[in-house]
């Protein structure tokens, strides 16, 4: 087995080789959901053009730091 599938499949709740399907749906959705609340609230009180000023700068930063990591 690939040592690297290996690795990414354990996830401590549910072990190797993945588990409950639904506890993996739900936990997702509940993370998803505070992602979410949390860039709403940062947002709110900024214009469209700093929205997408703050999108594009994050998007360049994630496109970087994954370029660093090749």
């Amino acid at each position: 087995m690939n040592p690297l599938y290996f690795a990414a499949s354990y996830h401590p709740a549910y072990g190797f080789g993945g588990g409950s399907w639904l506890a993996h749906t739900v936990v997702g959705s509940i993370l998803r959901g505070l992602i979410y609340r949390s860039i709403w609230s940062l947002t709110r009180g900024m214009s469209p053009a700093e929205i997408i000023t703050l999108a594009v700068v994050a998007i360049v930063a994630v496109f970087v730091v994954g370029r660093r990591f090749q």
